[in-house]
């Protein structure tokens, strides 16, 4: 029998692209062996409990406990939100359930995934998102506790944590309601993050720049790690123009050195280089603490580049420097990479 798990994987992503209509979706999710109710009337006291908890560490305008069903997503409980349905194909946490990991967007307005939702382009003007994924006893999906702004907003991992503790207060609810009635499973979540040793080793840099698909990678991986470890990971955009125009093809091999010759002996040994499509770079820096660590380091970068550059044949280049952290600006190495160059300021001068 699928899995709800199973049925996002396969189902809601695959309506999220355009591919699988709500008939079809909510015919599979018929076939599901789901406890319809893990989260009973009689909970929703200690349900507001945490919910009130989430609300006042997050400073949100909104909390809604969303419990997954064949159709739609109903809130179960909300604070400032009415209860109500929501259609898988308007929804935002379809994406946390689809990705079955935590999910932060800063402003819903200029994520192209969920622009379009009527809920961020219509009236009730939503503008941050976050959502944790919540798991039955067997570790699939029953719902998703989100905390929803109409204002965009920043989000520190700190935060991130303490929703995922109120998240974790819910799941015991569904548990103790599973072992109620004798659906007594191990409670073992395996969430993407677990595959990932906290002890694991770092890559050991065996090249000056890595190549852009070696690089995301990397960053996915760091991102991982991150998680474990309850950190930040953070990606530094660097960008050359003169005239509006990128440097020509043959001038990338000494803008690369120049660029390692400037920082690799500044950076840690797992603080990655690499080119990027369009004539970009990046620098990764995994496991921050807090942005400001990102931007103190961004802002160093640009300083050391920019004192080089009158120094050397690109003195009428100019540079750009943007930053991007995980989990704030997004949660892979593509969502990361596209928020880089989209944050930065139009143009900046080294002169």
């Amino acid at each position: 029998m699928s899995s709800w798990t199973e049925l996002c994987r396969f189902g809601l992503g695959a309506q999220m692209a355009g591919t699988i209509d709500a008939h079809t979706l909510a015919h599979q999710a018929a076939k599901i062996c789901l406890d319809a109710n893990p989260i009973h009337d009689q909970d929703l006291q200690r349900v507001g409990a945490l919910c009130g908890n989430a609300n006042r560490i997050c400073a949100s305008d909104m909390v809604a406990l969303l419990v997954l069903k064949p159709k739609c997503f109903e809130i179960k409980y909300g604070i400032g939100v009415a209860p109500q349905n929501i259609d898988y194909s308007d929804s935002i946490s379809v994406e946390t359930v689809r990705r079955n990991q935590p999910l932060v967007v800063t402003n819903l307005r200029l994520d192209k995934r969920f622009a379009a939702s009527p809920y961020v382009s219509g009236d009730t003007h939503l503008r941050f998102y976050a959502g944790v994924p919540l798991h039955i006893a067997n570790g699939d999906i029953f719902g998703v506790l989100a905390l929803l702004s109409r204002r965009a907003s920043t989000f520190d991992p700190e935060k991130l944590r303490k929703l995922e503790i109120c998240a974790e207060g819910i799941e015991k609810i569904a548990r103790t309601n599973a072992e109620s009635k004798g659906e007594i499973l191990p409670f073992k979540v395996e969430r993407r993050s677990a595959v990932i040793k906290p002890e694991c080793n770092f890559v050991e840099n065996s090249c000056d720049v890595f190549e852009p698909e070696v690089f995301l990678r990397e960053v996915d991986r760091v991102v991982e790690m991150s998680l474990v470890r309850s950190r930040c990971a953070g990606l530094v955009g660097i960008e050359l123009r003169r005239k509006g125009h990128p440097p020509a093809a043959g001038l990338l091999p000494a803008i690369e050195q120049a660029l390692v010759g400037v920082l690799r002996p500044r950076l840690r040994r797992h603080d990655l280089i690499a080119r990027l499509p369009q004539r970009r770079f990046a620098v990764l820096l995994p496991l921050l603490r807090y942005r400001a660590d990102l931007e103190f380091v961004g802002s160093r970068i640009e300083s050391l580049l920019r004192e080089a550059l009158v120094a050397t044949a690109f003195e009428e280049f100019e540079l750009r420097v943007s930053t991007a952290m995980y989990p704030i600006d997004g949660y892979d190495g593509d969502d990361l990479a596209n928020s880089l160059f989209q944050r930065a300021p139009a143009r900046f001068s080294v002169k």
